[in-house]
C-alpha cells in the first residue's frame, strides 16, 4: 500500500471496508506496490492553464518496488488553480483499520464491511414494508454468493456460478426499482451481503473483478449513492450545433475533487460514458485537457486518447506526450509532467475510446489504475516536445481491457445506448 499524507480535513466520510488512511508523504521508497489507478496540442485540449515552471529531472527513475513503503457549459471546466490538493491512499484489498492525524491530536476510525450500518439507515422507518418481489431480486445475490462458495467446495460449475454472480452485480448497479428501503431490507450491505465477496471469510475464492466490482457497488451504496443512472447529477440541454452538459446544482452527492495524489476513491476498471461524468467522480480534473495537475503540486492524471500525438500505448507502458511549445520552453501542461517525474509522484492514468489502441474502452472512458514517470525524452528541442514513459505500478488488478473482467460491461453499454437514444 503506497502511504500518501491527507489532510483531515479533507477526509470524506466514504466507506471503504476497513480502510488505513495514511500518514506518511509519497517518496520513491514509499511507493510500494501499488502500482496503483484528452488531449489535443494547443487547440486540442491537451494544455492545461496552470502557472507552473519547468523542472529539471533526471532520464531514468527507480521502479518502484513491492516492499517499498463534448465539450460542456459546466460549473468549472478545470479544478488546476482553484481547490486545494487532496491526496488518499491507492490499495487494492482492504486493509484492518484507518488512522487519521489533525494537528497535535490523532482520532482513531475504523469501518468494518459489513458491521457498520450506513448513516442513511436511520432514515428508513422500520415499519415501512417493500414490494416482495423486489426485494427478493437484490437479495438473490446473496444466494448466489453461497451457490458459489458450495461449487468450490464440490469442485463443481464453478464457472458458471461465478458468471451468474458476476452479471448480477453487474445488473444490480442499475435496476429502476432500487430504494434505499430495499437496500436496507435485503440487507446486501450487511456481512452476509456483497462485503463477503471482498472482505469475508470466503474471500480469497472470488475472481479478482467480481471483488472489485462488488466493492465498488458497496461502497457506493454504504455512501448513500444508488442513482443507478450514468449521468447522475448531470444536466444536459441541447444547442443547434451541440450537446451541453453541467453539474446540476441540486445534485445530493458533492462533486468530488480530481486535485488528489493516488486513487482518489477509484476502483481499477471504473467506467464513465464521457468525460464530464469521469470529472464529477474526481477521477480527471479537466474537461478537454488531456493533463491535469496543479501548479507546484504536478500532475494527477492523464487521459490516453486518439488526440493526435505520437503516443505509444502498450498496456503496463505507455509513451506518453505533452503538449507542443511555441518555442524551447515546455508548456504548461509539460511542466506539470516534469515536477512528478521529478518528485516521483505517481498519476491515475484513463484511457478513452481509441481504435489505435487494443487496451482502450470501445466506448467512454476508463481508469486504468496508477502509473509512474520513468523517464523522458524530447522529440523537438526547438518546440519542448517531450514524451514520457509510464510505468504501471506492481500489485494492481490487471487492465481490464478484454475477457470477462472488461470494462465497459454489456450493462454498461445497453445504458449507455439509452443515453445516446435519449439525445438524438
Amino acid at each position: 500500500m503506497v502511504k500518501l499524507k491527507i489532510p483531515s480535513k479533507e477526509l470524506q466520510a466514504f466507506p471503504h471496508p476497513t480502510t488505513q488512511i495514511p500518514t506518511q508523504p509519497v517518496t520513491k521508497a514509499n511507493i510500494s506496490g501499488l502500482v496503483a489507478k484528452k488531449r489535443k496540442p494547443v487547440g486540442d485540449g491537451r494544455d492545461i492553464q496552470t502557472n507552473s515552471a519547468p523542472t529539471q529531472s533526471n532520464q531514468k527513475r527507480i521502479k518502484p518496488t513491492p516492499d517499498s513503503g463534448a465539450s460542456a457549459q459546466h460549473l468549472s471546466k478545470s479544478e488546476s488553480d482553484k481547490e486545494n490538493i487532496v491526496t488518499v491512499v491507492a490499495r487494492s484489498r482492504p486493509i484492518a483499520k484507518s488512522e487519521a492525524t489533525e494537528g497535535q491530536g490523532k482520532q482513531q476510525m475504523t469501518i468494518e464491511a459489513g458491521r457498520n450500518a450506513p448513516e442513511w439507515y436511520a432514515d428508513v422507518e422500520a415499519k415501512q414494508k417493500p414490494v416482495r418481489g423486489d426485494l427478493q431480486r437484490i437479495a438473490h445475490v446473496k444466494t448466489l454468493i453461497a451457490n458459489c462458495v458450495a461449487a468450490v467446495k464440490e469442485q463443481k460449475n464453478q464457472e458458471a456460478r461465478f458468471t451468474e454472480l458476476r452479471d448480477k452485480i453487474h445488473e444490480m448497479e442499475f435496476y429502476p426499482i432500487l430504494s434505499q428501503l430495499l437496500i436496507k431490507k435485503s440487507k446486501v450491505l450487511d456481512s452476509e451481503g456483497l462485503s463477503q465477496i471482498f472482505d469475508g471469510a470466503n474471500e480469497d475464492i472470488f475472481p479478482w473483478d467480481i471483488k472489485s466490482d462488488a466493492e465498488y457497488l458497496w461502497r457506493r451504496w454504504m455512501a448513500g449513492d444508488i442513482d443507478g443512472d450514468l449521468m447522475r447529477g448531470i444536466e444536459i440541454s441541447k444547442s443547434d450545433k451541440r450537446t451541453l452538459y453541467k453539474l446540476k446544482t441540486t445534485y445530493v452527492h458533492k462533486k468530488k475533487s480530481s486535485n488528489a495524489v493516488g486513487e482518489n476513491g477509484l476502483m481499477n476498471g471504473q467506467w464513465w460514458p464521457n468525460r464530464i461524468c469521469a470529472w464529477r467522480d474526481g477521477a480527471h480534473g479537466e474537461q478537454e485537457a488531456g493533463i491535469h495537475g496543479q501548479t507546484g503540486s504536478g500532475a494527477f492524471s492523464v487521459v490516453v486518447s486518439a488526440a493526435g500525438y505520437d503516443d505509444k500505448d502498450n498496456g503496463e507502458v505507455i509513451e506518453y506526450c505533452g503538449t507542443k511549445s511555441h518555442d524551447s520552453t515546455p508548456t504548461k501542461s509539460t511542466s506539470l509532467m516534469l515536477d512528478s517525474l521529478a518528485k516521483d509522484k505517481p498519476l491515475r492514468v484513463l484511457r478513452a475510446a481509441n481504435k489505435k489502441s487494443k487496451y482502450a474502452p470501445e466506448e467512454g472512458i476508463r481508469y486504468d489504475g496508477l502509473y509512474q514517470i520513468m523517464a523522458k525524452e524530447i522529440l523537438d528541442p526547438s518546440k519542448a516536445m517531450y514524451r514520457f514513459t509510464l510505468k504501471r505500478i506492481e500489485q494492481q488488478d490487471p487492465i481490464r481491457w478484454s475477457g470477462v473482467e472488461k470494462r465497459p460491461t454489456r450493462q454498461e453499454l445497453m445504458e449507455r445506448m439509452v443515453i445516446r437514444r435519449l439525445l438524438l
